[in-house]
């Protein structure tokens, strides 16, 4: 029987080259991990442990004022109920539904104002620290959308309104408002804990990669004025900013939403989609937010494509209104306007259109160019222009 002789090359078909590459992402990734860590153990021994305890400078006063903030927001959402309900049992007393009154629009409004007005009071003028004040204004800024979409709704549907579902609302992670919501029979508690530890871990990791490489870094491209070493701690500006977004990203929609959602029975888990595909910056920003976009696109987007306004303009006036809430939240927790997160924010609106042009033309290279954009370029850009401005403000 023939051993050494038998056929090894014969007739194949073509393209019978192994595709998969999957061997080789898990080599990437073991020599990304590599790398980070030979990263972490180099910065240790030159600059040492700069982590500072989450919360530390968190005072009993900043923690009373938060809670106060809370219980103004909630005081003005019974107001602006209060008002719907009324107008509600005003125009159910009619033959046929009316048109909202100008008035209870605007008492509606004002009230809105004020909740926000009151906010900015609050946090400016007696919240010391940045992170307490952002998640105060972002509160706000939550409870101000849904009592939007609570107003709108109820103007038109004509609907009878009920405290008990209205507050269910407002603490359900949602921020459209309708009349019924698909929900759970039983909480899992084994995974809210689970949802919780991994929710304190990762604000954890955030303040350390924040404290311990973001922000040192940040401030050595600033100071430095040797070119190499600009270039040096650009590039840790965009690897550490590319990690607190991953981190943030996990905190709040794969844990903090979910817990929420867990807690209130809240059955659509549809909170993110998957936007680390994304081959178009346009096609991100409808991902990775699900209930922002369902909020822009059904009380923003549509309405205004029904009145005539075309999808291009449409989209602009959501880039812009969000800019505006964004340099809103910064601008007023750091006590500082600087503009700079906004104008990113619209630059958004071109960068759609170039990125639109990539993947039509180079699709292969449509990721990397998101990837690049966003992470690589767009975040650290912001964060050092900002920081830039604050460093010029402090010296002079």
């Amino acid at each position: 029987m023939n051993t050494h002789s038998n056929i090894v090359h014969g007739k194949t078909k073509k393209d019978t080259i192994p595709r998969e590459p999957n061997g080789v992402y898990n080599l990437i990734s073991l020599v990304a991990l590599l790398s980070i860590f030979r990263y972490l153990i180099e910065d240790y021994k030159d600059y040492g442990l700069i982590m500072k305890i989450p919360l530390r400078e968190l005072t009993l006063r900043d923690s009373l004022f938060f809670t106060l903030n809370f219980l103004i927001s909630l005081a003005f959402s019974l107001l602006c109920f209060a008002v719907e309900r009324s107008r509600v049992g005003k125009v159910g007393k009619k033959e046929k539904p009316l048109p909202p009154s100008s008035f209870y629009t605007f008492i509606f409004i004002v009230f809105l104002a004020s909740l926000n007005l009151a906010t900015v009071f609050v946090c400016y003028f007696y919240i010391e620290h940045v992170y307490i004040s952002g998640w105060a204004l972002i509160s706000s800024v939550v409870v101000s959308v849904k009592l939007l979409s609570f107003f709108l709704v109820s103007n038109e549907l004509q609907i009878t309104l009920d405290l008990r579902h209205f507050l269910y609302f407002l603490v359900c992670p949602t921020l459209c408002y309708q009349s019924q919501y698909p929900m759970n029979e039983t909480r899992r508690y084994k995974r809210i804990a689970l949802r919780a530890v991994q929710l304190i871990g990762g604000v954890f990791l955030f303040v350390f990669v924040m404290d311990q490489y973001s922000i040192s870094s940040i401030y050595r491209a600033i100071e430095n004025n040797d070119y190499l070493i600009k270039i040096e701690n650009t590039i840790n500006v965009a690897i550490s900013t590319a990690f607190l977004f991953l981190i943030f990203f996990h905190m709040v929609f794969v844990c903090a939403l979910d817990i929420i959602a867990e807690i209130t029975l809240f059955q659509d888990r549809q909170f993110y989609q998957s936007w680390w595909n994304s081959t178009t910056v346009g096609e991100f920003w409808s991902l990775w937010n699900i209930p922002v976009h369902n909020c822009f696109k059904r009380h923003l987007y549509i309405p205004l494509i029904k009145n005539g306004t075309s999808k291009q303009v449409a989209r602009a006036y959501c880039f812009f209104v969000s800019a505006v809430l964004h340099e809103f939240v910064l601008s007023v927790a750091t006590k500082k306007f600087c503009g700079w997160v906004f104008l990113g924010m619209i630059f958004q609106i071109p960068n759609i259109y170039v990125s639109e042009l990539v993947n039509k033309h180079i699709p292969s290279l449509a990721n990397y160019f998101f990837w690049c954009s966003f992470c690589v370029i767009g975040q650290p850009t912001i964060v050092i222009l900002y920081y830039r401005s604050k460093y010029l403000r402090s010296i002079e």
